[in-house]
C-alpha cells in the first residue's frame, strides 16, 4: 500500500505552540511546603499481539456476487473449502462483519450442528471432530452490509467499510459510478466470509453479476463473462494460485481499458472513460518495470496478469492487491500534469508488492516492514535505474525527510510485536525508515549478495509468510557473514542514531581532528555504524571507511602545506539517522558545492552552515554558489533559504531568482522561483509573468498567474477569466480558480461551480477551500445564497474528507463575517456582512 500525504497548493495551516515554562525554588528564599504530588497514573503498555493461530487452513473461495447499488448491498453465496490445519476440530470461527446470514450448510457430507452470529464472527458447530485430512466445504449465503457497520479508519487508510458504493445512487448525474474494495488490513471480511489475517493462504473464483455497460475487474484472469436476462452480464474471475485474504479484490465501473503485455502476460489500465487517452502514459513504463524487477531479483513476476485501476473516493494512496492494484484518483492525470508529476513511484511501489506483500506476505501485521519497506525502496530502485543518481538521491532524502518528521513525536522499532490496532503499523517508520535500512543493508552487503539474499528470501518463502528474522536469514545464508547484530539495530530497536561532528585544526601538526559523537539517548543505546566518507583536497576526493561504534570518537587525517581536506561525513548516504556537523565553514561548504557529485553531501552542507546563523556576507556567496549549482535538486533546496520579501535578499537575489524563473531547464525551480517573485512589486517582471502563464508546464503557468496576481489583480484577473476556456489543471487551475474567487463576482459564480462539480476527491477539497473565499468576497446577497445551497448539498454527499472540509469553511466564513462586523465602518458593507452571517445560521 502507498500511503502518500496529499498536500494541496497554497493552503497554509497555522501550527499552535504551546510552551511549558518549569520554576525552581530560589535557594535565597524560605523552603516551602510542597503541595501533595498525584500520583502518576501507570501508562499501560499496548498488547502482545501474535500472529493469528491458524485451528483451519483455508484452502480455497468461492464467491457469487450481487449488488443491490441503491441499498449499496450484496448479496452473496461464498464456498470456503477448508480443513484443520493440525489438530481435530469440531467448530469453526469466521471473520464476517455487519453481515446478514441467511444459511449456512456442510457439503458434501452434512457435518452441521448449529451455527450463531455475533455480526463479527459467523460461529459454526460440527456434528462429529474433522481430521486434517478431511476437506470441508461451508457454504453460506449472505448479505453484505457495509454501510451499516459503524466506520473506522487510520491515518493511513481513511475507511475500513471493505466494499465501497460510489455514486451508486447517482447523487451527481455527471460523476462516474463505481464499486471498489479496499481489504488492508481486515476489512474484506465485510464483504466476504473469510480467516482475515495475513497469515491465511486462499486462491478465489470470484463471479459478479453487473449491468452489461459496466467494466469488472478482479484478482487473476477472465474466464468467462455470460450476458443475462434484463441486461446484466456474469463475469468469473479465477485467481488459481493462492495468497493472502486482504489482498482479494473487485472493480465495476464505466471503465475505459488499454492493454499492455509483458512476457506473453495481459498488462491491463483500467481508468474513467475520460481518461482514456491517458491511461498508459498514467501508468507509464508498467512492462518495463516488471522485467526490470525481474531482472533485480531473479525472480519472474510471478502472477498471471497485472491490471491498474484508479477508483474515485478512494481511502488510501494505492493498493496492491493480487495481479490488480487499484489507485486513488490523484494519479488520473493528462499529459501535461504527468509531465510535470509523472506517477511511476507510486506505479513502481505498487509493483514491487506483487513480490514483496504478495507473493510473501508478512505473518502478522507486526512484520508489516518486510512488505512496506520493500514498496518504499523501490521507488528508490527504478528511479536510480531510469532517472541517476540525483533523482534517486532526492527520493532518498524525501523518504528521509518524512521518517524523521515521524520520528520527532514516535519513533518505534521496525518489527513490533506490542500494538494497539494494525493501523498503527502503517507508518514512516515501517515505510521510510524500512526503506533506508534496507539501503544501508544493500551497500553493506554489495549489490550482489543483496539481489541474490532477496532471491533466496522469495524463493524460500514464496506464496507462504515471512518475518524479518526469515529475511536475515536468507542474507546469511547467501553471504556467509552473520547480520544478526544489524537486525538489532536496526529492526528490533526502536530510535535512530543522532551524530555530531566538529572538526578541529592543528596546523602545526597538520592534522584534522573529526570528533564525532552520538548523542541519542541512553535509553536508544549505541550504534555499530559502518560507513563510508570522503576527503576532498587539492589531491582530487578520496573515499575511505569511516566506523562509528563509540559514544565519542576522534579520527584524525593528516594534511599537507598547511591545507586541511574538506570531510564529508557519510558520504554514500547509508545511514538512516541524523548527522550534524557543528559550525561548519564557508570554505568548506563551498568546496562541496563546486566539487562533490551528489545532491544530498550538498544539501547536508548547506543545512548545517546555515542553520548556524552564517554571517550575511557568507550566506549570500553560499547560496548564489547553490543557486547556480548544476543538480537542479540543490537549486530547488535553495530558494527555501530565500524571502524575497526582506530588503536584504531584495536586493541580493531578485534578479538571480528571476533568471531562474524564466530560464531554468526544471520546472519545478521555475515554479519556486515565480513563486519567490509573489514578494516583490517590479513591473519589469509583467511581460515575463504573461509568457510564462501559456508555459506548457501547469506548475509553471500556476506560479507565474500568482507572481502576476501579486502584483496585479486585475491583469491576473483578466488571465484567469481568459482560462476559462482552456480547462486549467493542477496549479493552473488551483491558481485562477484563487484569482477568481479572490475577485468574488457574480459573473463567475456559473464556473467556479461547474469546476467543483466536475472534479472530486482532492482537486474538488482545495476548490471548496478558495470556494469559501469567494463567498466571503461575493457582494451580492443572492449568488452567496446559492453558493451556500450549493455547499450543502455537496457537504450532504457525505464524503469524509469534504464534508469535514464544508464544516470547518462554515465555521472559518462565519468567524471573518463576525470580524468584518465589528471592524467595517461601511453601513452597506456591515449590512451585507450580517445577512450572510444569518444565512449561516
Amino acid at each position: 500500500m502507498a500511503n502518500y500525504t496529499l498536500l494541496k497548493p497554497f493552503i497554509c495551516l497555522s501550527g499552535i505552540l504551546i510552551c511549558s515554562a518549569s520554576c525552581a525554588v530560589s535557594k535565597n528564599k524560605p523552603a516551602t511546603v510542597a503541595a501533595p504530588q498525584k500520583t502518576a497514573k501507570a501508562v499501560t503498555p499496548p498488547p502482545y499481539q501474535p500472529s493469528r493461530t491458524k485451528e483451519w487452513e483455508l484452502k480455497h473461495t468461492k464467491l457469487d456476487l450481487t449488488f443491490d447499488f441503491a441499498q449499496r448491498t450484496a448479496s452473496g453465496h461464498a464456498v470456503l473449502q477448508m480443513h484443520p490445519y493440525f489438530y481435530n476440530s469440531d467448530s469453526i470461527v469466521l471473520d464476517a462483519v455487519g453481515m446478514q446470514i441467511d444459511a449456512v450448510e456442510t457439503m458434501p457430507v452434512s457435518l452441521l450442528d448449529s451455527y450463531h452470529y455475533d455480526n463479527e464472527r459467523l460461529h459454526i458447530k460440527l456434528k462429529q471432530t474433522v481430521k486434517k485430512e478431511d476437506l470441508l466445504n461451508i457454504h453460506i449465503k449472505y448479505t453484505a452490509r457495509p454501510y451499516t457497520v459503524k466506520e473506522g479508519g487510520t491515518d493511513a487508510i481513511r475507511s475500513d467499510k471493505g466494499l465501497f458504493f460510489i455514486n451508486t445512487r447517482l447523487e451527481e448525474p455527471q460523476k462516474p459510478m463505481q464499486i471498489w474494495t479496499q481489504g488492508e488490513t481486515q476489512a474484506n471480511s465485510k464483504w466476504f466470509p473469510t480467516f482475515d489475517s495475513p497469515n491465511f493462504k486462499t486462491t478465489l473464483d470470484l463471479t459478479m453479476h453487473v449491468p452489461d455497460t459496466l467494466v469488472t475487474l478482479s484478482n487473476g484472469l477472465l474466464k468467462t463473462s455470460i450476458k443475462e436476462a434484463n441486461g446484466m452480464r456474469a463475469d468469473r474471475w479465477v485467481q488459481d494460485i493462492p495468497f493472502a485474504p486482504y489482498l482479494a479484490m473487485m472493480a465495476v465501473g464505466d471503465f475505459a481499458v488499454q492493454k499492455d503485455t509483458w512476457k506473453g502476460k495481459e498488462v491491463a489500465y483500467y481508468v474513467p472513460k475520460a481518461y482514456g487517452p491517458y491511461a498508459r502514459n498514467i501508468f507509464n513504463h508498467t512492462p518495463e518495470m516488471m522485467q526490470f524487477f525481474s531482472d533485480k531479483l531473479g525472480v519472474p513476476y510471478p502472477w498471471d496478469k497485472y491490471s491498474q485501476v484508479v477508483g474515485y473516493n478512494y481511502v488510501s494512496g494505492a493498493m496492491e492487491n493480487v495481479t490488480a492494484s487499484l489507485f486513488g484518483s490523484f494519479n488520473l492525470k493528462n499529459d501535461r500534469e504527468l509531465a510535470d508529476a509523472p506517477n511511476d513511484f507510486i506505479v513502481a511501489h505498487e509493483l514491487f508488492h506483487q513480490w514483496f506483500g504478495d507473493y510473501v506476505t508478512c505473518e502478522s501485521w507486526g512484520q508489516l516492514t518486510v512488505n512496506e519497506s520493500f514498496a518504499d525502496y523501490s521507488e528508490y530502485l527504478w528511479t536510480e535505474y531510469k532517472y541517476g543518481p540525483n533523482r534517486a538521491e532526492e527520493i532518498w532524502q524525501n523518504a528521509m525527510n518524512r521518517y524523521l518528521s515521524q520520528a520527532a513525536k514516535n519513533d518505534p522499532s521496525l518489527v513490533r510485536y506490542h500494538y494497539q490496532s494494525a493501523g498503527e503499523m502503517f507508518d514512516r517508520v515501517s515505510y521510510n525508515k524500512g526503506g533506508r535500512t534496507l539501503h544501508y543493508l544493500r551497500n553493506l552487503l554489495g549489490d550482489e549478495a543483496f539481489f541474490a539474499g532477496l532471491k533466496e528470501y522469495l524463493t524460500q518463502h514464496k506464496l507462504s509468510t515471512a518475518e524479518a528474522t526469515d529475511l536475515r536469514l536468507a542474507f546469511e545464508k547467501v553471504s556467509g557473514k552473520d547480520w544478526k547484530w544489524f537486525f538489532d539495530e536496526w529492526y528490533f530497536r526502536a530510535g535512530h542514531p543522532k551524530l555530531e561532528l566538529q572538526y578541529l585544526y592543528d596546523n602545526v601538526a597538520q592534522q584534522m581532528n573529526v570528533v564525532v559523537k552520538q548523542k541519542q539517548s541512553d535509553s536508544i543505546g549505541l550504534y555499530h555504524m559502518p560507513l563510508k566518507a570522503q576527503l576532498i583536497s587539492d589531491m582530487g576526493t578520496k573515499t575511505i571507511d569511516w566506523m562509528v561504534t563509540e559514544r565519542e570518537q576522534v579520527f584524525t587525517y593528516s594534511y599537507v602545506n598547511g591545507k586541511a581536506p574538506v570531510f564529508v561525513p557519510d558520504a554514500m548516504h547509508w545511514l538512516p539517522g541524523e548527522i550534524k556537523v557543528l559550525k561548519p565553514s564557508a570554505t568548506d561548504v563551498i568546496t562541496i558545492l563546486q566539487k562533490s557529485p551528489s545532491y544530498i553531501s550538498k544539501r547536508n552542507a548547506l543545512t548545517d552552515f546555515l542553520n548556524n546563523n552564517p554571517d550575511a556576507t557568507q550566506r549570500n556567496t553560499i547560496l548564489k554558489d547553490a543557486l547556480a549549482d548544476t543538480i537542479s535538486q540543490v537549486r530547488l533546496y535553495a530558494l527555501k533559504d530565500i524571502d524575497l520579501s526582506t530588503k536584504a535578499d531584495a536586493a541580493a537575489f531578485t534578479a538571480m531568482v528571476a533568471a531562474l524563473a524564466e530560464n531554468d531547464p526544471s520546472n519545478k525551480v521555475r515554479a519556486a522561483a515565480f513563486y519567490l517573485l509573489t514578494k516583490v512589486y517590479d513591473t519589469k517582471y509583467t511581460a515575463m509573468y504573461e509568457q510564462a502563464i501559456a508555459s506548457p508546464s501547469y506548475i509553471v503557468a500556476g506560479s507565474a498567474l500568482m507572481a502576476l496576481y501579486a502584483q496585479n489583480h486585475k491583469l491576473a484577473y483578466d488571465h484567469a477569466v481568459s482560462l476559462k476556456a482552456s480547462d486549467p489543471r493542477d496549479q493552473l487551475l488551483y491558481v485562477s480558480y484563487m484569482v477568481l474567487a479572490k475577485e468574488g463576482r457574480s459573473e463567475d459564480y456559473p464556473y467556479l461551480q461547474e469546476k467543483i462539480v466536475h472534479n472530486y476527491d482532492g482537486v474538488r477539497s482545495t476548490l471548496i477551500t478558495h470556494f469559501g473565499t469567494y463567498l466571503l468576497q461575493s457582494r451580492d446577497l443572492e449568488t452567496y445564497t446559492r453558493g451556500l445551497a450549493f455547499l450543502r448539498k455537496i457537504q450532504n454527499l457525505n464524503e469524509g474528507a469534504n464534508k469535514e472540509g464544508i464544516n470547518q469553511l462554515l465555521k472559518e466564513l462565519d468567524k471573518n463575517l463576525d470580524n468584518y462586523i465589528k471592524l467595517n465602518t461601511s453601513s452597506d458593507g456591515t449590512e451585507l456582512a450580517r445577512k450572510k452571517k444569518a444565512l449561516l445560521q
